[in-house]
C-alpha cells in the first residue's frame, strides 16, 4: 500500500495535493473533495443500487394493488 493510501485510511490530517499540513482539529476541504472523488466509483454504485430497488419496490406495490395511479 503507498503512502498517500496509508495516510487516507488512518485519517492524516497531511494535506495530500500540496506539501502543507493542517493544525489538529482543522479539516481540509481540497483534501475531502479529493477523497470523495476518489471514492466516486462506489458513490455511484450505491446510488444505482438503490434507486434498483425502490424501482422494483414501487412495482411490487402497483402488482399487489396497493399502488393507485
Amino acid at each position: 500500500m503507498s503512502n498517500e493510501n496509508q495516510s487516507i485510511r488512518a485519517g492524516s490530517t497531511t494535506s495530500l495535493h500540496s506539501g502543507n499540513s493542517t493544525k489538529e482539529g482543522e479539516l481540509d476541504l481540497l483534501d475531502v473533495v479529493y477523497q470523495i472523488w476518489n471514492g466516486r466509483k462506489t458513490i455511484i454504485i450505491s446510488i444505482l443500487v438503490a434507486l434498483i430497488i425502490a424501482a422494483l419496490y414501487l412495482l411490487l406495490l402497483r402488482r399487489n394493488g396497493h399502488l393507485r395511479r
